[in-house]
């Protein structure tokens, strides 16, 4: 079976965490940010420079690729969007029920849950005056810093360790206290 991938550049900015012996064409979707971003030697890809800028405007072009080579090839070939936008899951759903073995892969390993003195190291790096004042910002800050935006439970792990541990706390309006001693 002959396999497709569909790279959202824009989304994952670059090919480290692809293994594109798994494709036999790439279609890479590069906005006017990516175009420095060059794919493996050796891998068959078709570039798709976009070069205007716009709120998703790079998704649309991806999914009209995916319709117009959905209907120009078999059902005997696999497509896979390589992304972490899981706005394509809808698209991949709907091919799929025309017949089309289509996929959202998120290329990125889903992080091990770390330990306590990881977390606390990546606190205590910050400059105090720059750490997340609210859970908000400290979910966003810890899930960008561990690799796991798109694993919440990951985030809410760490953010237990750092609670069981005492080097944060909230106060009631939801205001992060760091522990003094990493003042």
């Amino acid at each position: 079976m002959l396999k497709i991938g569909f790279v959202d550049l824009e989304n994952i900015g670059s090919f480290a965490h692809i293994d594109v012996r798994e494709y036999d064409t790439l279609h890479v979707f590069r906005g006017v940010n990516q175009h420095q971003i060059e794919p493996p030697a050796g891998t068959r890809v078709v570039l798709h420079d976009i070069e205007e800028i716009g709120r998703n405007n790079l998704d649309f072009h991806l999914s009209l690729y995916l319709g117009t080579l959905h209907v120009s090839n078999g059902l005997d070939v696999e497509f896979v969007v390589l992304s972490r936008d899981k706005g394509f899951d809808g698209i991949c759903e709907h091919l799929a029920g025309k017949g089309r073995l289509c996929s959202r892969v998120n290329p990125f390993p889903q992080p091990a849950a770390c330990g306590s003195k990881r977390v606390i190291d990546i606190v205590i790096r910050l400059d105090v005056n720059r750490r997340p004042k609210t859970l908000a910002k400290l979910r966003n800050y810890l899930g960008a810093q561990l690799g796991a935006a798109d694993y919440p439970h990951v985030v809410d792990m760490a953010i237990e360790q750092l609670r069981a541990t005492k080097t944060i706390s909230f106060n009631c309006t939801g205001e992060v206290n760091y522990a003094v001693g990493i003042q």
